[in-house]
């Protein structure tokens, strides 16, 4: 699937797609791939340093929707706040 890009921006076109949607938006116990994260400042800049970038793919552990996102990335655990997941754009894998 092609995804069209403005300025690294997905276009809300995509998000129609069932398969992509945002971090704080995806179901527990499914692997996903980063497709995107969206103007996070240095908080974007901390998750390239953990291994959180694009084409990345992670396991969501906990997604409840009241708690932070836990997800694990490479055998680590991390839990990234509501906030920050809301602007991170992944698609599932299976």
């Amino acid at each position: 699937m092609m995804n069209r890009r403005r300025r690294g921006m997905i276009e809300k076109t995509d998000l129609l797609d069932k398969s992509i949607l945002y971090l704080s938006q995806a179901e527990k116990n499914r692997k996903v791939k980063v497709i995107n994260v969206e103007n996070c400042g240095t908080s974007g800049n901390r998750l390239c340093e953990l291994g959180f970038m694009c084409s990345s793919s992670c396991m969501i552990l906990r997604n409840d929707k009241r708690h932070p996102v836990l997800l694990e990335i490479d055998g680590s655990a991390f839990a990234i706040g509501r906030g920050l997941a809301s602007k991170i754009v992944i698609e599932y894998e299976d």
